[in-house]
């Protein structure tokens, strides 16, 4: 999120002085509080499932190329791309990672 602009109420100006108040001074180095209208830069969706590493689970159709095509990127990637065009507009840049965590 990239702030655009910043609300700053009258109670906060006691806050920018190190003078005794009812609130305490705003920290160097730490984000200022209050309301703000922003851009957002950035949009993280995660997809975690191991129920397809245990053998005893039947064989799902989304693991089948024959059959799903794009398999469950296809099939399960669209939610992500359609939740993300909801929360924050259009998309314009995608990246991707793929890994495996199997605990032994």
């Amino acid at each position: 999120m990239r702030n655009l602009l910043m609300s700053v109420d009258p109670y906060m100006r006691g806050r920018m002085d190190d003078r005794k108040s009812y609130v305490p001074p705003f920290q160097v180095g730490h984000a200022l509080e209050g309301g703000a209208i922003g851009e957002v830069t950035h949009f993280r969706s995660e997809y975690l499932m191991s129920n397809y590493l245990q053998p005893d689970l039947d064989f799902s159709w989304r693991l089948d190329k024959k059959i799903a095509g794009t398999g469950t990127f296809g099939d399960l990637g669209a939610h992500h791309i359609d939740l993300a065009r909801f929360l924050v507009g259009e998309i314009s840049e995608v990246a991707a990672a793929n890994g495996y965590d199997v605990a032994e």
